[in-house]
């Protein structure tokens, strides 16, 4: 299988990112899928992840910022306050805060695993995966543009391979069937 250390499944809301990356995880020995959103899901729900040094949500100033960001936006839904949250961090920190979370976790997973897969890119994440690419070695990272029945812009970014799936299959084993045989037979990075 031509799966790399780092493989980021981006597309569209309803695409099949994550059942792609949970079949993944269920066939794929050493697999660890991930979200990137996950540790700002997880500190807009009150609970927080280790992070890099400079981004560390655990710090008490960090804490009351985002308690005090969740108080004072008034966004009642979790999804709505975690675009809020990973805005305003961008902002703060003038940098890509996703790109560095999902990093440190990709570091520690790798003690355990080969490889990790990320179930919620999209392109206006790109800085982040960049971010991530930069860390691991564009020659170690995988985008898969997921697009649904319609078609979507490619994602492209320097010389990381990016592969276009389309998911038009019935079930998760024939989406995950036919990624696999497409992943087999693509072996060129895609020029930006």
């Amino acid at each position: 299988m031509n799966l790399p250390m780092i493989t980021f499944l981006c597309g569209p809301r309803g695409v099949g990112k994550t059942t792609l990356a949970n079949a993944l995880f269920d066939t794929v020995s050493s697999l660890q899928a991930h979200s990137l959103y996950a540790p700002l899901f997880g500190a807009a729900r009150g609970a927080f992840f280790d992070c890099d040094p400079g981004l560390d949500l655990t710090h008490e100033p960090e804490k009351h910022l985002i308690q005090g960001l969740r108080y004072y936006s008034g966004t009642p839904h979790v999804e709505g306050f975690v675009q809020l949250l990973h805005n305003f961090l961008d902002d703060t920190y003038e940098s890509p805060v996703l790109g560095h979370l999902a990093a440190n976790f990709a570091r520690n997973a790798t003690e355990f695993f080969d490889k990790v897969v990320f179930d919620d890119g999209d392109r206006s994440r790109i800085d982040d995966i960049r971010f991530v690419a930069k860390e691991f070695g564009e020659e170690n990272c995988l985008i898969v543009n997921i697009h649904g029945t319609t078609d979507a812009d490619l994602l492209r970014s320097n010389n990381i391979r990016c592969i276009d799936f389309y998911n038009n299959f019935a079930s998760p084993a024939e989406m995950l069937t036919a990624f696999l045989t497409q992943l087999t037979n693509t072996t060129e990075p895609t020029d930006a």
